[in-house]
């Protein structure tokens, strides 16, 4: 273990966190100012240096200093340090929940992702359209929404982009604990809020936040990589599509929707006047000859499928060469091997 100013650096769990000290000094002057119910500017300006060093290894950490931010930027033309800064709605939440992450960073650290070392990556694509809807897919399964009329009025693109992302995070929790995430979707300004963890709007922040209560209670790490629109059909389709028939056309050979029956419906949503979310497992066409090729010891693609994505040797469409180019790389089958139908599968998240 290493310690650097305030940070714990382990290569044995293969993580860095924050060293005790640095974490008592940070809660003490958390409570302080919430005790009080006022801070000075000051003290505020010195909290936010401290919380944006330690930011960058706690998840969700970075939307979580926009109150202390702006609370700091609102007094910036008043040259005394000792102005005092009430403590609002939004600045007192955002000290709660950093109250609360300090006391809660046992294995919350932040990963380090070593040339050689191998990880677990979970690719999943999904797209927004402005008035029609939402789709997501990930592994052999699809989720698809409507908007509600106030939904469509709402022209914050962003945060139709997130609610996919955030529909993934609170209803798969368990399945994406302790993964890296990595979404692909066709919005760079989307892209760039997730990466950068905050949002110049306010409704797309709360999103945000809810995405960061995920992460830190299932403990997962979530990128964004920007996919060009001709890879992203089949997310696309979901966003509007009005018959099953208009999804098959876009799925690769070897696998079909099931029928009306098939499709289930989520309880989750953004918003108690939101629409229902539905959601299908996509089915595979078998064949005699298809399974004489896959072999009585591969089971079918998993609702969400993992790929032990090595660096060293490329892989799985290794995360080091695709990831540098801004693109996501293909769903993968189990370690032990895919058969020739699931790599047809893959084809539908593969990018370049």
């Amino acid at each position: 273990q290493c310690e650097y100013l305030g940070l714990l650096l382990d290569s044995v769990a293969m993580e860095v966190t924050i060293t005790e000290k640095r974490k008592r000094i940070l809660l003490a002057m958390i409570g302080g100012m919430l005790d009080r119910g006022h801070a000075t500017r000051k003290s505020m300006h010195e909290l936010q240096g401290k919380l944006s060093w330690v930011g960058m290894i706690v998840r969700g950490g970075r939307v979580f200093l926009r109150g202390i931010i702006n609370a700091v930027t609102r007094t910036r033309r008043l040259r005394r340090n000792k102005v005092q800064i009430d403590i609002d709605d939004e600045l007192e939440e955002d000290l709660k929940w950093w109250q609360a992450r300090l006391l809660d960073m046992e294995a919350q650290g932040s990963r380090l992702w070593l040339t050689e070392a191998d990880f677990t990556v979970l690719t999943t694509k999904s797209d927004a359209s402005g008035h029609l809807g939402w789709g997501l897919v990930i592994g052999d399964t699809i989720h698809w929404s409507k908007w509600s009329p106030p939904e469509v009025l709402d022209n914050d693109m962003v945060l139709k982009e997130l609610t996919p992302i955030l529909y993934m995070c609170e209803t798969m929790g368990e399945q994406l604990r302790g993964k890296i995430v990595r979404v692909g979707m066709d919005n760079a300004g989307a892209v760039f809020d997730v990466l950068k963890g905050d949002t110049p709007t306010a409704k797309s922040r709360r999103l945000l936040k809810r995405i960061a209560h995920a992460q830190a209670e299932f403990n997962f790490d979530l990128l964004a990589v920007h996919v060009d629109r001709e890879k992203n059909k089949l997310s696309d389709v979901l966003t509007r599509f009005i018959v099953l028939d208009e999804v098959q056309a876009e799925l690769p050979e070897g696998w079909r929707v099931g029928d009306e029956a098939s499709v289930a419906t989520s309880p989750w949503r953004l918003s108690p006047d939101s629409l229902k979310v539905s959601t299908m497992r996509l089915e595979r066409r078998t064949s005699p000859r298809a399974t004489q090729r896959r072999g009585s010891g591969t089971s079918p693609s998993s609702a969400i499928s993992a790929c032990s994505a090595r660096r060293k040797d490329g892989q799985c469409a290794s995360t080091t060469s695709s990831s540098r180019r801004g693109v996501a790389s293909g769903a993968c089958g189990s370690a032990s091997g895919r058969s020739p139908t699931t790599s047809r599968l893959s084809q539908l998240w593969r990018t370049k």
